[in-house]
């Protein structure tokens, strides 16, 4: 990621570097370990370092001087430590002018780095050696450092050496770490540490220090990197809870653990020394390097730009044609086809049931008729596999249309993928697209744009009506506070009212209808374009252009045609080359990275359920594609995150990462949602799937009454709450009562279409057994995680919750808004509740719940006042510009008027150089570098041309970043001595302000 980047890096958190430095006295590259401290920038920059070369000395040297020039690479050496030299910080933060080289160049550099440490952190380990070191329960644990005997330092040493010639791998990355166990599972399989404390080297003394935070393994896999391991299996409740609760909470988990222990089985706390290996199927070092240098070069994709916080550029108007398969598409599906074809970023919430994955078909398809290459992606396999299972099923005349997309990622798809790929070869071979076909396809063409035309342009005038809309909107509050203003006279508020007036008469009336003229899809005229469109795609593999794409294809060998299509596809020309056969290709958001290289050669990216994915992998398509269609529901699961949060915490205060990119509290969907005010959001809101008693509490509960119930089943009674007594359970978490209760429900009913959710495993496993004994095999058992995107005709939840539930327990259960909400719509004709009433409410202890109101729900058959649970992102992107910061709006306005009162006419002008508005000769030569670089959104002068007033728009840097808001401080400080006022523009203002903006300013300037 750079040596600036790793040597900040290193002052910041009290770690070793290995350093290759270029040794000009002795003419020779020398390897050596260093610990910086102190940093000197006159006449040159230089590092005063601890220095440390265990081919020459075991003896570490003090004061030793490097010129940071010299230094050819740096890199942190994972699992070191020493004492961190807050003196030197300081120095460095006060004066970061003068350290400009040691700053990290950006939001993106840190994200980066941050993303990179976190991937890490959050990938299942293989354990290797045990073994308990006398004394290490008495010294490491207790905060004391444990000296290392030479036989000891000498491993260590070499250990550390191996990690570093293996960080250093152009092909994969390995980490290796050192760890003391805390708490482990002993089985006849081994031992399972699950709570444990990292030791780190420290270099200077020779010893070994337990790290200050606790890590957890949720999940371990074998030598061979086989799962192996899975708390989830001994625990019950959500693991992540075992994470957030163990240091205050350690005897409760304790207890939860032993009561799911098996025969043979039992807790470890002995403080055995083990050795965590972790090997990564791809080098996110090596593309995190690449994105960093398209970032510094202006050569990001769009996406990725407003990733990091950049307004998208903006595109020329276009209303490029749109397609669907049939008439089943409603006016939010047709909005999220039309806004994907036509703007950089679109996001759409799809609700369970909204006909999100036939959406997405369509704008597969649209993508086909605007001759668009297209990537689909998801962390969610099951998801993107839905979406290649529809675009594989439609038929034309009986015959099967073979949509040109390969379906990659793993080797075991892209193996199947080729095979299907080499069958074409030949299948297609007796089928030329020749000049007759080549004209029937344009006619065919033409046909369904024509067919989709009138559709389109509805789509174009109410994309245009809702913007005029919302601006019209704006400027009509903007007039009510100005005229309300009562410190500005009535002759500037009539002038200025008048002004916005005549402004907003230029504005068309948005007085376009919500619901589209009906359109019957004409199918035959769909199907004869696509099945031309995927023949002429098909028939590229015999231009001359692709014809080393077809010796791949047409090979028998099935491993070298593996591993040359994967060198092949790894080429910006190869991959260009593949879209040209094939321009749809499906893959999992990590297997991203093997598609050419990290530069756009998509049209548009689709990400399905991109509230499961985590930024870092997500990144990897999104640098792919010039657009991008973020498709996911933030209320329903969320990226499985295994990082303990003390060790997120220590890597976010090291970096200094703005909370819009905290791994662990953020999908990429809300990350994009909270650093992207402009971008088009889009909610389905036509229900479908489930009765409209089941989908009402989930659309009251967690979608503020927004949904369309659509579904219109005539089941009487889709709502049943079973009773039991679950006085007689002994065990926690179990609950044999709800068993026999769902055995007699399922028996009673005609359907097989039937699942049971419940919280918990090991109910799970009760119930698969029961239900297997009892003939009832077809029944599907399993937790949330299991039923994402599934749906049967009845749903059977059971809570599990008894009198032996402890409140830990209970709490992490009342409130589950991913549980609850996936569970509920789940369901079709019927959702049963089976549960203990009475200690439900004991454990809610008379205050409401999710958990219990849903249970009161079912209960009154529906009747209940659902309460809604305020989400911030959704009530902002659903009620677009009506959330704003009013204090900003008010403080904006207000000035403005002021001015104009005192100064009357007034002059305006846009992105202006701070030193070309302000004599900086008169402030610090700090502020005056600093001056000559900065710029102002728009500055207002009277007719003198004095500046009166400065408006700077802020980026995400600007209300996140230390540094950043120190430099913002600085430009305070040049108005404030120039007695220039100066207002800040912040995200949540943005949307609205730019509705506003051109229209002021040129009522200023006319009034």
């Amino acid at each position: 990621m750079g040596k600036a980047l790793e040597i900040s890096r290193s002052i910041r958190e009290g770690k070793w570097l290995s350093i290759e430095y270029d040794s000009k006295s002795e003419q020779r590259i020398t390897y050596f370990w260093a610990r910086v401290i102190d940093v000197f920038v006159k006449p040159n920059v230089r590092l005063k370092v601890q220095m440390f070369n265990s081919e020459l000395s075991m003896t570490v040297m003090d004061n030793v001087l490097l010129y940071y020039d010299a230094i050819l690479d740096a890199r942190v050496i994972e699992g070191t430590t020493c004492e961190i030299q807050s003196t030197l910080i300081k120095k460095i933060t006060s004066d970061y002018q003068a350290y400009a080289f040691l700053e990290y160049l950006g939001v993106n550099e840190r994200v980066l780095a941050y993303y990179l440490e976190c991937s890490k952190h959050d990938k299942e380990a293989s354990i290797r050696q045990f073994k308990l070191v006398e004394g290490l329960d008495d010294d490491v644990l207790q905060g004391n450092e444990y000296r290392l005997n030479d036989k000891n330092l000498k491993e260590m040493i070499q250990s550390l050496k191996l990690q570093i010639k293996e960080d250093k791998n152009e092909t994969n990355q390995h980490l290796v770490k050192l760890a003391v166990n805390l708490l482990a599972i002993q089985t006849s399989r081994g031992l399972f540490p699950i709570a444990y404390r990292d030791l780190l080297f420290n270099v200077e003394k020779r010893t070994l220090l337990a790290a200050p935070y606790i890590s957890y393994n949720l999940k371990l896999n074998d030598e061979q990197d086989n799962p192996c391991f899975n708390l989830s299996r001994y625990y019950d409740g959500d693991v992540r809870q075992f994470m957030t609760q163990y240091e205050t909470n350690r005897e409760a988990l304790i207890e939860n653990l032993q009561t799911n222990l098996k025969k043979g089985e039992r807790l470890n706390e002995m403080p055995y020394v083990f050795r965590f290996e972790k090997t990564f199927a791809i080098n996110l070092k090596d593309e995190y390097s690449k994105i960093s240098a398209a970032y510094q070069d202006n050569r990001l994709s769009e996406p990725a730009r407003v990733f990091f916080g950049m307004s998208a550029n903006k595109r020329r108007y276009r209303a490029n044609p749109i397609m669907a398969v049939d008439s089943k598409v409603n006016m939010d599906q047709y909005r999220t086809i039309y806004n994907a074809m036509n703007q950089t970023i679109t996001y759409v919430q799809g609700p369970p049931g909204t006909g999100k994955t036939s959406t997405i078909v369509n704008v597969v398809l649209s993508s086909l008729l605007n001759r668009q290459k297209v990537l689909i992606v998801s962390n969610n396999n099951e998801a993107i596999n839905n979406i290649y299972r529809k675009l594989s099923s439609f038929m034309r005349q009986g015959e099967l249309i073979q949509i040109p997309m390969l379906r990659l990622g793993a080797n075991a798809y892209i193996e199947k993928a080729l095979q299907a790929a080499h069958e074409l070869l030949f299948s297609y071979f007796d089928k030329p697209f020749d000049k007759a076909m080549k004209q029937r396809l344009t006619q065919a063409e033409q046909a369904v744009i024509e067919h989709f035309a009138v559709i389109r342009d509805q789509l174009r005038a109410y994309e245009e009506a809702i913007q005029n809309r919302e601006q019209r909107e704006s400027l009509q509050e903007v007039l009510t506070k100005l005229n309300n203003n009562a410190e500005a006279d009535e002759v500037s508020k009539a002038m200025m009212s008048a002004g916005i007036k005549a402004q907003m008469a230029n504005i068309p009336a948005a007085n376009v209808s919500s619901h589209l003229a009906p359109l019957q899809v004409d199918s035959a005229i769909v199907y004869e374009y696509l099945y031309l469109r995927s023949l002429e795609c098909i028939n590229h593999l015999y231009k001359k252009g692709n014809q080393a794409l077809f010796a791949i294809l047409k090979r028998e060998e099935k491993e070298v045609r593996m591993l040359e299509f994967k060198k092949y596809i790894s080429s910006k020309d190869g991959l260009k080359s593949l879209l040209d056969c094939f321009p749809i290709i499906i893959s999992t958001n990590m297997s991203a990275l093997k598609l050419g290289s990290c530069e756009p050669q998509f049209d548009l990216m689709i990400m399905d359920e991109a509230s499961q994915c985590s930024n870092p992998y997500a990144l990897l398509p999104m640098v792919r594609s010039k657009r991008a269609l973020f498709v996911g529901d933030q209320n329903q699961l969320q990226p499985v995150i295994v990082m303990d949060g003390v060790k997120n915490s220590l890597l976010l205060d090291a970096y200094d990462i703005p909370p819009q990119y905290d791994y662990k509290s953020n999908s990429i969907l809300s990350t994009m949602l909270k650093v992207d005010p402009l971008s088009t959001f889009i909610l389905l809101r036509d229900h479908y799937r489930s009765h409209d008693k089941i989908i009402d509490f989930s659309n009251k509960k967690y979608y503020g009454s927004e949904l369309h119930l659509c579904s219109h089943r005539s089941n009487p009674e889709p709502l049943k709450l079973i009773d039991i007594d679950s006085s007689l359970t002994n065990e926690k978490n179990t609950s044999v009562q709800e068993a026999e209760a769902i055995i007699n429900e399922i028996r009673k009913g005609e359907s097989q279409d039937v699942a049971v959710i419940t919280p918990f495993r090991k109910q799970a496993d009760l119930l698969e057994r029961q239900l297997n004994e009892a003939g009832l095999d077809f029944v599907k058992v399993g937790t949330i995680h299991t039923f994402q995107g599934d749906e049967k005709q009845k749903i059977i939840v059971s809570s599990a919750v008894t009198k032996n539930t402890k409140p830990s327990t209970f709490n992490w259960l009342k409130n589950n808004q991913e549980l609850i909400n996936v569970a509920v719509t789940r369901a079709r004709e019927n959702l049963v509740l089976v549960t203990d009433m009475r200690q439900l409410h004991e454990l809610s202890q008379h205050e409401t719940n999710d958990f219990i109101e849903l249970a009161d729900y079912i209960a009154k058959d529906g009747k209940l006042e659902v309460s809604y649970k305020e989400n911030e992102i959704f009530n902002s992107k659903v009620k677009n510009f009506k959330y704003y910061n009013t204090a900003c709006e008010e403080e904006f306005l207000g000035t403005l008027m002021h001015l104009k009162t005192v100064f009357g006419q007034l002059q305006v002008a846009v992105k202006v150089k701070v030193s070309d508005v302000l004599d900086l000769d008169s402030v610090s030569k700090k502020l005056f570098i600093y001056g000559n670089q900065a710029h102002f959104d728009f500055v207002v002068y009277d007719m003198m041309k004095k500046p009166l007033l400065a408006i700077e728009v802020m980026g995400l840097e600007h209300f996140s970043e230390l540094k950043v808001r120190e430099r913002d401080e600085r430009k305070q400080e040049i108005c404030r001595q120039c007695n220039l006022k100066l207002i800040s523009i912040h995200n949540d203002y943005v949307r609205r302000y730019q509705y506003i903006k051109n229209i002021i300013l040129n009522t200023l300037k006319s009034s």
